[in-house]
């Protein structure tokens, strides 16, 4: 994570991304929800994040693959 509190993942490409993090939990009677993580936190150990990529400006022929 940068300065700016941008999570910076690695790419071959000039390509810029937008992660959005969801922290999935799961309740006592099975009820699976979804709630925003806070960018600036750290990703813990045994945490299920849901990551959504918005590609904000495209590169024509860029394919995401491998995540």
């Amino acid at each position: 994570m940068n300065s700016q509190g941008i999570r910076v993942i690695p790419l071959v490409s000039k390509v810029l991304i937008h992660t959005d993090l969801q922290l999935q939990t799961q309740s006592d009677t099975g009820v699976i929800s979804y709630s925003p993580k806070d960018p600036s936190e750290p990703l813990l150990v045994g945490e299920i994040i849901v990551m959504t990529f918005l590609i904000l400006m495209p590169d024509p022929g860029v394919t995401i693959n491998n995540i």
